[in-house]
């Protein structure tokens, strides 16, 4: 069911915001998140800019994230400051 919800989710949206962000004070090693990967292929196929949040060490840095993605940024504030200038119409 959390499948065809997130697909439906990124069919629907206007633009993707996602952080692949440690959880705070997280001191477990950050696994690969495959749902999201997923989430990235439907953006790519539906043609949705996607920004991304991640620091320079992530495990989620790959060569398909980063094409995928149409700006990487290492803060949660400055994935948001650049959706609102990317798309800022989207923005209510």
């Amino acid at each position: 069911a959390n499948i065809h919800r997130d697909y439906d989710d990124v069919r629907r949206c206007d633009a993707m915001l996602v952080s692949l962000l440690s959880p705070l004070g997280s001191k477990k090693k950050q696994g690969v998140s495959i749902g999201t990967m997923m989430e990235y292929a439907w953006a790519y196929e539906f043609r949705k800019p996607v920004v991304t949040v991640m620091d320079k060490k992530n495990v989620h840095h790959h060569d398909w994230v980063e094409y995928i993605s149409t700006a990487i940024v290492p803060t949660l504030n400055e994935g948001i400051d650049t959706v609102v200038q990317l798309f800022p119409l989207l923005v209510i």
